[in-house]
């Protein structure tokens, strides 16, 4: 009879511990999704702050390039040209700006020198090079003139380079007549107008600084 009840105990006992042990690893199970949660918010986190990081620098992009086409839109006049500051040429003199030329006058020693070993391709395409360099001095100099020149003279300058320009095309087609179809036509037009341009261009820096 004592050992019968002393086997009811330990039996007792056994069940409850059991029970005890469950409970501590089911409150353990439930504990687990809460440290899987905690991981996901940082990575939210951290994706958030990315997110206005780069927000942030989209943001300054955006500001820097609204900057620079401001800056870019006052430097026109009502005409939609850009505008010569009185720093570009009032202090500088007549030589100073032709030695700003020396970058044309460079292509076309470059092209002189080249003409023994290049193809005449290559020949062609650095000498139409070589004359928009002289063109675009002559458009330089040409809007310069047009912010010191009086009303009256400026429509001289107009006509002139009108005719200019009818003088000039009349040339290039002459000289091109010699070689006609040829590969070397291209080469001879484009040399023949950067002679006449370069001309025409030395002539409006005389009449710019000298007048």
């Amino acid at each position: 009879m004592r050992k019968l009840l002393v086997l009811c105990i330990l039996g007792i006992t056994l069940l409850i511990i059991a029970g005890c042990s469950n409970k501590k690893n089911g409150n353990l199970e439930s504990e687990q999704p809460i440290t899987h949660t905690e991981s996901e918010s940082i990575g939210e986190s951290e994706t958030r702050l990315e997110t206005e990081f780069i927000k942030e620098l989209d943001s300054e992009k955006e500001t820097k390039v609204k900057e620079e086409t401001s800056s870019s839109v006052n430097t026109q006049n009502t005409t939609g040209e850009t505008s010569i500051t009185d720093d570009s040429t009032d202090e500088m003199t007549k030589q100073e700006y032709i030695d700003d030329l020396q970058y044309a006058y460079d292509l076309e020693v470059e092209l002189s020198l080249s003409t023994t070993h290049l193809d005449q391709r290559s020949l062609n395409q650095g000498s139409y090079t070589a004359f928009l360099a002289w063109d675009d001095e002559l458009n330089k100099i040409y809007r310069l003139l047009k912010t010191v020149l009086s009303e009256t003279e400026m429509n001289q300058l107009i006509q002139e380079e009108l005719g200019w320009i009818a003088m000039k095309d009349e040339e290039v087609e002459k000289a091109a007549q010699e070689v006609s179809g040829g590969s070397m036509e291209p080469y001879i037009r484009n040399m023949t107008a950067l002679n006449i341009t370069k001309e025409r261009t030395l002539e409006l820096i005389d009449m710019y600084f000298d007048r």
